[in-house]
């Protein structure tokens, strides 16, 4: 099966080369990204286990995208994107086996320079957007402290939402909406029928040095008519000094149950990180502390994740990094520390 999605993926990158040669508004993109090094875990009451590992997508996620436009006059355009996540290391596709084939991204739409952007299909979601916005690791999944406190451990539901709708506003002196609704699963009827709808609304600003953004998402999380729901909200600012970028990030997020209110779970994240330009590259370090309020003994009550690296630029499509990074979660005593040496290359 993984053989014949990968060689589906080569035949249609073979037909959008074609195309592309007769209309520029076609392109094929993507990022190919990989690492080398030494990942230890250690559990309460064993011995550390330390691996060395090769593995895919450092800095970020290795994929392979197509998207094209058409003019369709009076500054209309009609657009799409395909993308699909690719495991360098072992050249199947997707980030988990979970994954659909175009699992990053599968969108089509309109888009207009004076009245914004609707698109249809399976999105990434504003609120994972905001997150990495306001981090100099951006959209690091390996690497990000705020990436393992939000999305693996605070917020439900993945980065990405199925069946869903989005619409984006053009640039309003630096102020931009991004909303996005989900119709979940589709399932008609039954205790599920809700299950995976969604709700993301961030407002973000841009101007100069300054970034800052405030959203929310809301997410049905209901299994076998467990009314289980959960809100989270978030804040994020950045400030560019020149000599150093700034950022800082917090998280608040309530998770309920109809069911029965003592499985009830709060959750807080804060976030601080910079980003310092050290000759060809730039240096980062970021911090994020979560706290947990769960009746589940298995949740850690409190996490504490940091990371430092070294970017450092070949050219302005290719560059190499180096990271180390923990994270340790208190009273399930689960502690990981990654030593990595990794390239990415841009196309």
């Amino acid at each position: 099966m993984k053989h014949r999605a990968l060689t589906a993926t080569a035949l249609v990158a073979g037909l959008f080369c074609q195309f592309a040669n007769a209309q520029d508004q076609v392109s094929i993109y993507g990022v190919v990204d990989a690492y080398a090094g030494a990942v230890r875990t250690a559990t309460e009451g064993k011995p550390g286990v330390t691996t060395g590992v090769v593995n895919s997508g450092g800095m970020t996620t290795s994929f392979i995208g197509f998207k094209g436009s058409e003019d369709l006059g009076s500054g209309l355009k009609a657009i799409f994107s395909i993308e699909s996540f690719v495991r360098v290391d072992t050249g199947v596709y997707g980030r988990n086996d979970a994954d659909s084939f175009w699992g990053r991204l599968a969108i089509v739409g309109l888009s207009s320079k004076q009245w914004g952007t609707v698109t249809i299909g399976r999105h990434v979601t504003p609120y994972a957007l905001a997150t990495g916005n306001f981090s100099p690791l951006t959209g690091s999944t390996t690497f990000s402290p705020s990436f393992a406190t939000v999305f693996k451990g605070n917020v439900q539901g993945d980065t990405r939402n199925n069946n869903s709708i989005r619409y984006t506003t053009p640039n309003m002196g630096g102020f931009i909406f991004d909303g996005l609704y989900s119709f979940g699963t589709e399932v008609p009827d039954g205790p599920n029928a809700r299950q995976a709808r969604a709700v993301d609304a961030v407002v973000r600003y841009e101007n100069g040095p300054w970034g800052a953004a405030i959203g929310t998402r809301q997410i049905n999380l209901n299994a076998n008519d467990n009314g289980r729901k959960q809100k989270a909200y978030m804040a994020g600012l950045k400030y560019d000094f020149g000599f150093m970028e700034l950022f800082g990030q917090v998280h608040d997020s309530k998770e309920t149950f109809r069911s029965n209110a003592n499985l009830d779970v709060k959750r807080r994240v804060y976030e601080l990180s910079a980003g310092v330009p050290v000759g060809p590259g730039k240096f980062t370090a970021a911090y994020a502390y979560s706290n947990i309020d769960d009746v589940n003994p298995a949740t850690p009550s409190q996490r504490r994740v940091w990371s430092l690296g070294y970017d450092y630029n070949l050219s302005k499509r290719t560059d190499i990094y180096a990271v180390a990074y923990r994270d340790l979660q208190r009273n399930v005593l689960i502690e990981q520390r990654i030593l990595a040496l990794g390239v990415r290359h841009r196309f």
